[in-house]
Order: C-alpha cells, then sequence, then structure tokens
C-alpha cells in the first residue's frame, strides 16, 4: 500500500527553533520499518513548515502505529495513493 505523507507544524514549534521535537520526530522516521512502513521518498519546505513523504506499508494500521507518538507534533495528513504508469 502507497501513502502521501504530508506533515506541518507552526514556527513555533519548528525543529530550528525546538531541537527536542526534531529529535523525536526524526527518531520515528528511523524505526519506521519495525512497523512495516518504508519511506520511498522525503522532501520539505522550510519555509513553509512542511514535509512531504511518499510512503509504503503492509498496513493502515501499521501507519497509524508508527506515527501515533508524533501526531501532536504538528498536523500530519495521510493519504492513500496509487502508482501510476505514464
Amino acid at each position: 500500500m502507497l501513502f502521501h505523507l504530508e506533515y506541518s507544524h507552526t514556527a513555533e514549534t519548528c525543529f530550528k527553533n525546538k531541537k527536542e521535537i526534531g529529535e523525536l520526530f526524526f527518531g520515528r522516521l528511523r524505526i519506521a520499518e519495525e512497523f512495516g512502513v518504508t519511506i520511498e521518498n522525503i522532501v520539505g519546505n522550510s519555509m513553509e513548515h512542511r514535509i512531504f513523504m511518499l510512503i509504503e506499508a503492509e498496513t493502515a494500521e501499521g501507519v497509524h502505529e508508527w506515527l501515533d507518538p508524533i501526531v501532536d507534533l504538528g498536523h500530519i495528513k495521510v493519504t492513500s495513493v496509487v502508482e501510476k504508469n505514464l
């Protein structure tokens, strides 16, 4: 299953200013595979305080379990997507 994940936060909770939040967030990304989640691609826009990911997961439940500890760090939007051949 493929998912597009969009994470955003405010300037007040930005990783640049709140190192502990960044450590928690990126620490969670590092253990994604423990939940059956593979991060295929990650990009960001620091001016808008947004991070975008394409992830592959065995189950939607695994995605929720993986994200649960960081859900209150900002706004997380998860959308199921399908790969298209052009």
